[in-house]
């Protein structure tokens, strides 16, 4: 939802907001907004299907999905009225969530590959692949940008074993947490693993950096980065990507006043 705030000054008419966006399009920066940041995430991958071959059966379970990175920056080259091409795709579609101006991408939030289907030709290993989680990047800056990547989801076996598990989406500060859910994100980064049982992975939230994910042994792992509880994004087989603007003064990601702000500051 988009918010515009007067700020209460002597000096010109400034505004301070917060946009989030989850689908694909143009962004137009809001008049009186200055010091527009941004936090983007790649949506996640989808697990391959699986594949049932012989008599008596053998199950050849497919890869996991991958997780998407998360990327932000802060202080973005941009005057009120310029237009930002926003891409980001839906969870499986395996689009990098980005951001362009006058035609070149800025900022990429890779999204989390799929996991290969449990084929069980050439022996069954090839393509059962876990897909790769989403890589991130800026051609802003050092300094004024940041993130994480996303976890890899892993691969397939035969039937007798646990079926994979998908990785967690990348967070502010540090990579997803790893797919077999023994362990979280590591301090700062995203979405925790999905469990060792098959389950998808852990989102990340756009508020800003809070707690990081932890892993699950049973199930879906809902303690996902974020200062408040969701909506979470870029978990592998759960969420798709999106993009959130904040502006006004005195903010920035990862955590200074990144939560959405309600009242004139």
């Amino acid at each position: 939802m988009l918010t515009l705030i007067p700020v209460k000054s002597s000096m010109p008419s400034t505004v301070v907001g917060q946009q989030t966006l989850t689908s694909s399009q143009t962004f137009t920066v809001p008049d009186g907004a200055e010091n527009l940041c941004v936090v983007a995430v790649g949506s996640g991958g989808n697990r391959g299907t699986n594949h049932v071959f012989g008599f008596p059966s053998v199950t050849y379970f497919a890869g996991a999905g991958g997780g998407g990175a998360l990327c932000w920056a802060n202080a973005l080259p941009v005057n009120p009225g310029d237009t930002i091409e926003v891409t980001i795709g839906a969870r499986g579609s395996q689009t990098d969530t980005t951001l362009a101006v006058n035609g070149t991408v800025i900022l990429r939030a890779g999204a989390g590959k799929n996991g290969g289907n449990g084929n069980s030709a050439n022996g069954g290993t090839a393509t059962r692949t876990g897909g790769k989680g989403g890589l991130f990047s800026s051609i802003l800056p050092s300094g004024s940008w940041g993130g994480g990547a996303g976890a890899d989801g892993s691969g397939g076996m035969t039937s007798g074993s646990a079926p994979p598990s998908a990785g967690g989406a990348g967070g502010y500060s540090g990579k997803g947490g790893f797919s077999n859910g023994s362990v979280g994100g590591s301090s700062g980064s995203g979405g925790g693993g999905g469990s060792n049982k098959g389950s998808a992975s852990g989102g990340v939230g756009l508020q800003g950096e809070g707690t990081s994910g932890q892993g699950s042994f049973t199930g879906y792992s809902t303690l996902s980065n974020g200062s408040s509880p969701g909506p979470f994004f870029g978990g592998a087989e759960v969420h798709g990507g999106a993009v959130r603007f904040i502006w006004g003064k005195g903010r920035a990601f990862p955590k200074t006043r990144t939560a959405d702000i309600t009242e004139a500051a």
